[in-house]
């Protein structure tokens, strides 16, 4: 994920292609951070990459959560108003009732638990992937 710090600048860079004697490309990050000199741009851009996989961590998912938790409460409760128009309408007393009641409530506790699982990947990652592969491996992506 991108936080938007991270902006990518590739630069021909005068002073090192003088000195080497031939094209050096620098990659120049927004955070300041990495201003790295490499023999091409694809080897710029790789060096920048790597560069923001190491500062990306997983977001904080704050108020995704607590939006996930109150779908969940609404859920739980509409089974139980569902439930409770059902027994009205329907003139189910007693042990009738008690039951539909019960019974929309572990309802709703299943749908709720369903859309909690279904979600889970938006709300945020459970741990960041490290990257295994080399250079050269990405390289070959482009």
């Amino acid at each position: 994920m991108d936080d938007g710090l991270h902006t990518l600048k590739i630069i021909l860079d005068e002073d090192a292609c003088s000195a080497a004697g031939r094209a050096q490309y620098r990659a120049k990050c927004s955070c300041g951070d990495v201003s790295t000199v490499a023999d091409s741009a694809m080897e710029a851009l790789i060096a920048h990459s790597l560069h923001v996989e190491t500062r990306l961590g997983p977001p904080n998912p704050g108020i995704r959560v607590a939006l996930v938790m109150s779908v969940m409460i609404l859920i739980c409760l509409g089974t139980y108003a569902g439930a409770e128009i059902f027994t009205l309408s329907h003139g189910l007393t007693g042990t009738a009732a008690a039951l539909m009641r019960a019974g929309s409530c572990i309802g709703g506790f299943a749908v709720a638990f369903i859309f909690m699982v279904s979600v889970r990947r938006f709300v945020g990652p459970t741990r960041v992937q490290p990257s295994n592969r080399s250079n050269r491996a990405k390289a070959e992506e482009f």
